[in-house]
């Protein structure tokens, strides 16, 4: 049976998305190019070729796994109502899979977000005045506010909570974060 040709996109994608599910499946100490290139069903020079390096290949699943969260909440800001895009989204930001791999990340010296010039924050900021009308400035420490809380609900939610004596399920957490938005109104 002839090999499937792909383009250079595709290939990459299809590495990427195997990273990604080697570090949802067994944590960033999986990530190693041979393994990577295993669960691709690649060879780990193709992977080489398209990456570099196994630093340049994490820096582009977090760019990845970033820019598909941003992406996730400009469509949903779009389509749904201001209230159900962001609790779509706040739920995916605090998720202790998703902060994990930003500590990780940070703690390994890569940023964990896109580029600064994608402007990706200023756009989120941009849809909700244009949604809302409510003052720039305002909304962007609201955007820091709330990204600090989920990061944090995302790391260390479950261990304060359960400090507090609270209850420790998806219903506590999304009351949590029902909480914080009406703080912000």
């Amino acid at each position: 049976m002839p090999r499937k040709r792909r383009s250079p996109e595709q290939a990459k994608s299809e590495i990427l998305e195997a990273a990604r599910l080697l570090l949802l499946e067994e944590g960033p100490d999986a990530l190693k190019l041979a393994r990577i290139a295993k669960k691709a069903q690649r060879s780990h020079p193709l992977v080489l070729h398209h990456f570099g390096s196994i630093d340049q290949l994490i820096q582009s699943l977090q760019d990845r796994i970033a820019r598909d969260i941003r992406n996730q909440l400009l469509e949903s800001l779009q389509k749904a109502s201001v209230e159900e895009g962001i609790a779509q989204v706040l739920h995916s930001l605090s998720s202790p899979e998703h902060a994990r791999l930003m500590a990780w990340l940070i703690a390994r010296g890569y940023s964990p977000f896109p580029p600064a010039e994608e402007k990706g924050l200023q756009q989120i900021q941009q849809e909700l005045h244009r949604r809302t009308g409510r003052n720039s400035t305002e909304l962007g420490n609201n955007i820091l506010l709330v990204l600090f809380a989920m990061y944090g609900e995302g790391l260390f939610g479950n261990d304060l909570r359960e400090r507090l004596g609270m209850e420790n399920s998806e219903q506590s957490k999304k009351e949590f974060r029902v909480w914080l938005l009406s703080l912000l109104g």
